[in-house]
């Protein structure tokens, strides 16, 4: 019973100082983030462009068309901060991006948007989209609440 006690506290207490770490070391660029997502000569329009696909999901679309939008957007995105974030801030600012997105959108992206993301062509708006197995609207509706709930996190910077 003791030593369950002892292991846990170790556990929560070494929780806790990773994510006090990782919060430092985000606050600490977080300045410099807000600057490259919401400067119009950056990142803003592409932010813009994926809040709007984010809040204008509709029923009736076509899934795999919403699905690779909305991939092909976030992805954009996050090559501009990388590429920005890098010049502006840093490559320790740049490290750091890297390994939060990976930490906290690596799977879901992996999993939903890989057939658009490493496919050649496949976001450019002339190429007609890869077709995935049946889809449902469950999934498009979780990468695109998980996508505006990344976005609203860096807004508030």
């Amino acid at each position: 019973m003791l030593r369950n006690l002892i292991t846990d506290f170790i556990a929560f207490s070494s929780m806790t100082y990773i994510f006090c770490s990782v919060l430092q070391a985000y606050l600490r660029h977080s300045p410099c983030y807000k600057n490259v997502s919401l400067s119009e000569e950056k990142c803003a329009p592409k932010y813009r462009h994926l809040i709007h696909l984010s809040e204008n999901v509709e029923e009736q679309r076509n899934i795999d068309e919403g699905l690779r939008e909305s991939c092909c957007a976030f992805n954009d995105f996050v090559l501009c901060k990388y590429v920005y974030v890098r010049k502006d801030c840093g490559q320790d600012a740049a490290d750091f991006l890297e390994q939060h997105l990976d930490r906290i959108s690596s799977p879901l992206i992996h999993e939903h948007c890989a057939h658009y993301t490493y496919a050649t062509d496949s976001c450019n708006p002339s190429s007609s989209p890869i077709l995935l197995p049946h889809c449902t609207l469950l999934l498009l509706l979780t990468v695109t609440v998980t996508l505006v709930q990344l976005i609203r996190g860096w807004k508030k910077l």
